[in-house]
Protein backbone atom coordinates (compact mmCIF):
# COMPACT_ATOMS: atom_id res chain seq x y z
CA UNK A 1 0.00 0.00 0.00
CA UNK A 2 1.24 3.77 -0.80
CA UNK A 3 0.21 6.94 0.26
CA UNK A 4 -1.82 7.47 -3.19
CA UNK A 5 -3.71 4.09 -2.58
CA UNK A 6 -4.89 5.15 0.99
CA UNK A 7 -6.02 8.72 -0.37
CA UNK A 8 -7.87 7.30 -3.31
CA UNK A 9 -9.47 5.14 -0.85
CA UNK A 10 -10.55 7.32 1.45
CA UNK A 11 -11.50 10.14 -0.80
CA UNK A 12 -15.14 8.92 -1.31
CA UNK A 13 -15.69 7.99 2.41
CA UNK A 14 -15.00 11.65 3.23
CA UNK A 15 -17.97 13.41 4.86
CA UNK A 16 -19.16 15.89 8.04
CA UNK A 17 -18.26 13.82 11.51
CA UNK A 18 -16.66 11.07 10.10
CA UNK A 19 -13.80 9.31 11.57
CA UNK A 20 -10.38 8.35 9.26
CA UNK A 21 -9.10 5.03 11.45
CA UNK A 22 -5.16 4.52 10.54
CA UNK A 23 -3.70 1.74 11.83
CA UNK A 24 0.17 1.58 13.35
CA UNK A 25 0.70 -1.21 11.50
CA UNK A 26 3.94 -3.21 12.72
CA UNK A 27 7.12 -2.93 12.44
CA UNK A 28 8.16 -5.80 10.15
CA UNK A 29 8.49 -4.99 6.35
CA UNK A 30 5.48 -6.86 4.23
CA UNK A 31 7.88 -8.43 1.61
CA UNK A 32 8.17 -4.87 0.28
CA UNK A 33 10.91 -3.71 2.54
CA UNK A 34 8.31 -0.79 3.39
CA UNK A 35 6.67 -1.30 7.22
CA UNK A 36 3.21 -0.62 7.04
CA UNK A 37 4.28 2.01 10.00
CA UNK A 38 6.33 3.78 7.50
CA UNK A 39 3.08 4.07 4.89
CA UNK A 40 0.99 5.46 7.66
CA UNK A 41 3.17 7.77 8.71
CA UNK A 42 3.80 9.11 5.37
CA UNK A 43 0.18 9.45 4.59
CA UNK A 44 -0.53 11.20 7.46
CA UNK A 45 0.36 14.92 6.42
CA UNK A 46 -1.00 14.28 2.81
CA UNK A 47 -4.32 13.64 4.76
CA UNK A 48 -4.10 16.83 6.58
CA UNK A 49 -3.25 19.00 4.08
CA UNK A 50 -5.60 17.89 1.63
CA UNK A 51 -9.21 17.72 3.95
CA UNK A 52 -7.93 21.08 5.50
CA UNK A 53 -7.46 23.19 2.24
CA UNK A 54 -10.81 21.84 1.52
CA UNK A 55 -12.52 23.44 4.87
CA UNK A 56 -12.58 20.24 7.06
CA UNK A 57 -11.39 20.36 10.47
CA UNK A 58 -9.84 17.92 13.10
CA UNK A 59 -10.77 17.58 16.27
CA UNK A 60 -10.79 14.81 19.14
CA UNK A 61 -12.77 11.78 19.53
CA UNK A 62 -14.02 13.88 22.77
CA UNK A 63 -15.11 17.00 21.03
CA UNK A 64 -16.46 15.38 17.55
CA UNK A 65 -18.91 13.45 20.27
CA UNK A 66 -19.80 16.78 22.03
CA UNK A 67 -21.05 17.56 18.52
CA UNK A 68 -24.35 15.31 18.91
CA UNK A 69 -24.96 11.57 18.89
CA UNK A 70 -23.18 9.75 15.76
CA UNK A 71 -24.50 8.40 12.58
CA UNK A 72 -23.56 5.38 10.66
CA UNK A 73 -22.49 6.16 7.74
CA UNK A 74 -22.69 2.89 5.71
Amino acid sequence: TRPEQILAALAPQIQRGGIILLHDGDAHPNGTGVKPRDVTVATLPKILETYLAQGYRFVTLSELLQEGPPTLGW
